[in-house]
């Protein structure tokens, strides 16, 4: 198998709202609410992998992938729990 047959599709937030037919606000309160796993790259950058859309679309649930787990305050206001 290649490596580009092996890299997983991302799509950004917009994207992944899109390919959902939901708005991007509709995908943000899912992923707070740990329906849909996303990938925070930043405070402003989110990513979504399309098999996690795929699983999402087809069964309305993704399991949790931790190691996409925020810890803290990723939006640098101050508000960091996890002291």
């Amino acid at each position: 198998m290649s490596e580009e047959e092996t890299k997983e599709k991302i799509m950004t937030g917009p994207k992944a709202a899109a390919f959902l037919g939901i708005t991007p606000p509709t995908l943000r309160r899912y992923v707070q609410k740990g329906l849909i796993p996303a990938i925070h790259w930043s405070a402003k950058k989110v990513f979504y992998r399309e098999s996690d859309l795929n699983e999402f679309a087809k069964t309305g649930k993704v399991k949790a992938r931790p190691q996409d787990a925020v810890q803290g305050d990723t939006a640098g206001n101050g508000n960091d729990d996890t002291a």
